[in-house]
């Protein structure tokens, strides 16, 4: 798992499948059309450490708690 989330290794879909499997989940894949945000945000984060990815996503679900919150006083939700 280190070697894939370091880009050492890149391993083929019928891989990746039997890692998530094996984990106990399936893959459910989905052709989309582009979201270019998130296609922009996923390539900024290639640079990052495992540890700059966790920061990142934290400080997301702190925004997104805060959100629900302040939403919450207003009598909204």
């Amino acid at each position: 798992m280190a070697r894939i989330e370091s880009g050492r290794v890149r391993p083929s879909f019928d891989r990746l499948l039997r890692l998530v499997r094996a984990c106990g989940f399936d893959l459910d894949v989905h052709v989309v059309p582009l979201d270019e945000d998130a296609w922009t945000l996923g390539e900024e984060g290639d640079h990052l450490s495992p540890e700059q990815r966790l920061d990142r996503m934290m400080a997301g679900v702190d925004l997104l708690e805060e959100g629900r919150r302040l939403r919450g006083r207003d009598g909204d939700g």
